[in-house]
């Protein structure tokens, strides 16, 4: 037998009955709290808190959690928080309580703690970051966007005004669905009307599959675009018209011919150029007030 168990043998054999006793009380104790806490543990039904948090927000998460001792379990990657499902909800009012979580970057809480002596140059970073921060948040709130950052270049100041240039900023998301083009230009004008002389011409929008969902253009390259677009819509008309008249006439010479019997092409010559309006004005003043009844 193992020494270090014959000598356990030994020291229990020599200890008196009631310390013998209380010993075997205090063992039967701690396994039964263990078997509880087992059971207790594997019979709780957990409940997502919080899905799809930024790692600095599951980490804020997780060191509150474990602050109160409250039992919690991690998937997803670490991006899903679960806790017991009867604490579900006192869990997030006493995180939003702190702030947390945040949504992912720096806000204007950076400035809730200012150092002294801080210099310039820092102050003007910090507030890059906190408009940042505050941007991608804002954006955030979109169904259809899982996170969102936001970068954004100032010039330097220049007492020069041939020399001053204007910001420009560059959008990346994480999408959960497709956003709508509508969607699209908004962020990039919420963005724009954010930043003192940042106009959406200067704003690019991508997402993280590689496509770009919004460039900023020039005021010719926006007129050539919409030149094509007004060309693309022509033409479509024109098929349209095309279609709707060779199928009427198809129609009308298969009843005389017979079905599959005649074959209809038709190619029509619009003058996009010439607008026809007509315009009926009532004015019950032209007669000196009079108005025919």
């Amino acid at each position: 037998m193992n020494p270090v168990i014959e000598k356990i043998i030994t020291i229990f054999k020599e200890m008196p009955l009631s310390r013998r006793i209380a010993l075997g009380f205090f063992v039967m104790v701690l396994v039964a709290g263990f078997t509880t806490l087992f059971i207790w543990t594997n019979k709780t039904k957990f409940r997502a808190a919080y899905s799809g948090l930024s790692k600095d927000d599951a980490a804020s998460v997780v060191d509150k959690l474990k602050e109160s001792n409250t039992p919690y379990r991690l998937t997803g990657d670490g991006t899903t928080i679960m806790v017991p499902e009867a604490i579900v909800y006192d869990v997030r009012l006493s995180m939003a309580k702190d702030g947390i979580p945040k949504g992912g970057g720096i806000g204007y809480e950076i400035f809730d703690k200012t150092e002294f002596g801080t210099t310039e140059f820092v102050q003007k970073i910090n507030k890059k970051r906190a408009i940042q921060g505050e941007l991608a948040r804002t954006i955030s709130a979109f169904d259809e966007v899982k996170s969102a950052r936001v970068m954004i270049v100032l010039p330097k100041d220049s007492v020069f005004v041939e020399e001053t240039k204007k910001p420009s900023a560059s959008i990346l998301l994480e999408l959960n669905s497709d956003l709508e083009k509508e969607k699209v230009t908004a962020i990039a004008h919420l963005v724009a009307s954010s930043i003192q002389d940042l106009t959406p011409k200067l704003i690019t929008i991508v997402d993280t599959a590689g496509r770009i969902l919004f460039e900023g253009k020039s005021e010719e390259e926006q007129a050539k675009i919409n030149a094509r677009n007004f060309a693309d819509a022509q033409y479509k008309y024109k098929v349209r018209f095309e279609e709707n008249l060779t199928r009427r006439i198809q129609t009308m010479l298969e009843r005389i011919v017979g079905k599959d019997k005649a074959i209809v092409r038709v190619t029509s010559e619009m003058d996009f150029s010439k607008n026809d309006m007509n315009e009926e004005i009532y004015d019950p003043f032209e007669r000196n007030g009079a108005v025919n009844l």
